[in-house]
C-alpha cells in the first residue's frame, strides 16, 4: 500500500486523539478495555506508518471492544475528521457528549461536522452552545459566522463576525470578511471601512481584497 506523506501524529493530536505510542497502562479495568488499548496502540502505529485504513480499522475494533468509553470514539472520530467522513464522525461524537456534555471541542467538532453536510441547524444549535460556554472561543464565532451566512441571516453573522473582531483586532481576515457580508446587505460604507481596517492590518495582502 502506497505511503502517504502526512504528518499523521501532528495532526492526531491536534485534533485531541488520545492514544500515543509508548503510554504505561496501569491497572487495567477489565480485559476488554486493556485489548481495546492493545488496537489503539496498533492503530497509532499505523497512522506513523500512512497506512490509514488499516488504522481505520483498529480504532474500529477498539469502538467495539470498549463502546461506552469516550476515549476510543475520540480517536476514530479524530480520523473520521481528518478524512472529512463528517456523517460517519457524528455518531461517535453523540456517544462522546452523552458521556462527557461539558467537553466543548467535541461539540464544536460535531458543528462543523454537521455545517459541511449542511445541515445548518444543527450546525447552529452546537457551536451556539460552544459559545455560550467560550464566549471567546474564535472557532465557534468564525464558523457560526458562517453558518449564519448560508442561512441568509447577515445581521446575526455580523454580530459573531463583530465579537471575533474583539477577540482578535489584529486579524485581517475576520474584517474582509465582515466587509463582504456588508456589501452583500447595501452597507457600502461599512464594507469601505473594513476593507480599510483589512488594508491597514495587512498593507501587504490588498490582492486579498
Amino acid at each position: 500500500m502506497t505511503k502517504i506523506s502526512y504528518d499523521w501524529v501532528a495532526m492526531l493530536r491536534k485534533l485531541g486523539l488520545i492514544a500515543i505510542l509508548g503510554v504505561l497502562w496501569i491497572a487495567p479495568r477489565c480485559f476488554a478495555e486493556e485489548t481495546a488499548r492493545d488496537y489503539t496502540t496498533r492503530a497509532v502505529q499505523l497512522v506513523k506508518e500512512g497506512k490509514v485504513n488499516e488504522a481505520m480499522e483498529a480504532f474500529s475494533k477498539a469502538v467495539d471492544l470498549a463502546p461506552n468509553d469516550p476515549m476510543y470514539r475520540k480517536n476514530r472520530s479524530a480520523m473520521y475528521y481528518h478524512l472529512k467522513q463528517w456523517d460517519k464522525a457524528i455518531p461517535d461524537y453523540d456517544v462522546i457528549l452523552k458521556a462527557q456534555e461539558n467537553d466543548q471541542v467535541t461539540r464544536f467538532n460535531r458543528g462543523f461536522a454537521y455545517l459541511q453536510l449542511g445541515k445548518l441547524d444543527e450546525a447552529e444549535q452546537d457551536l451556539e452552545a460552544v459559545v455560550q460556554a467560550e464566549p471567546t472561543n474564535e472557532n465557534a464565532l468564525r464558523y457560526l459566522a458562517f453558518v449564519y451566512i448560508d442561512k441568509k441571516e447577515p445581521d446575526k453573522a455580523i454580530d459573531d463576525l463583530t465579537k471575533l473582531i474583539a477577540a482578535k483586532p489584529d486579524d485581517p481576515q475576520n474584517y474582509i470578511t465582515r466587509a463582504k457580508i456588508y456589501a452583500g446587505s447595501g452597507k457600502w460604507q461599512e464594507a469601505i471601512d473594513d476593507y480599510s481596517k483589512a488594508l491597514e492590518k495587512n498593507p501587504k495582502d490588498a490582492t486579498a481584497l
